[in-house]
């Protein structure tokens, strides 16, 4: 994953569009579909570590990642905002860049009501939308909710599970 450390590289896409293979597999095979949250993709920009580990089994396609609109906003909003002062036009290139390789779910209706917060419910519903067996977050709210066929992971837990 390029970081700020290292820029951004690859073939861009704009935002919202996806890097999905036809029939819906990433490259090298993976099929089990894994929705990583933003704080799992600021952390492996930011921090490398596990969450890097995670983001490059994706980049892989060892993994079939899954991102959605609202999540790419909001890594762009977080990183150029007051915490980080990233400059926005390297937020965006770094949004742009995660879109290069993930699936992206762009918003859709709402079928239920999943969390306590209502704003990670497009989360769930991003997941759902997409069939992802899988949500990587380190957001304790989100990692209690409970819906049907999908499974709430940290990091470490998805990596221990990819070992």
């Amino acid at each position: 994953m390029a970081s700020l450390r290292g820029g951004v590289g690859g073939g861009a896409r704009r935002v919202g569009e996806s890097a999905a293979v036809p029939g819906g597999r990433a490259a090298g095979g993976a099929s089990e579909a894994v929705l990583l949250y933003t704080n799992t993709l600021l952390s492996a920009v930011l921090f490398g570590g596990k969450p890097e580990q995670l983001v490059e089994a994706v980049r892989s396609g060892r993994v079939r990642g899954v991102t959605s609109l609202c999540i790419l906003h909001e890594f762009r909003e977080v990183l150029a905002g007051p915490r980080f002062r990233v400059a926005p036009r390297i937020a965006e290139d770094l949004a742009v860049e995660i879109a290069g390789f993930m699936e992206v779910v762009p918003p859709g209706p709402s079928s239920g009501r999943w969390v306590t917060d209502p704003k990670d419910d497009p989360i769930i519903e991003a997941a759902l939308r997409e069939g992802a067996a899988v949500v990587v977050t380190g957001d304790r709210a989100l990692l209690q909710a409970r819906a049907p066929g999908i499974e709430l992971l940290t990091v470490a837990e998805m990596v221990v599970r990819l070992e």
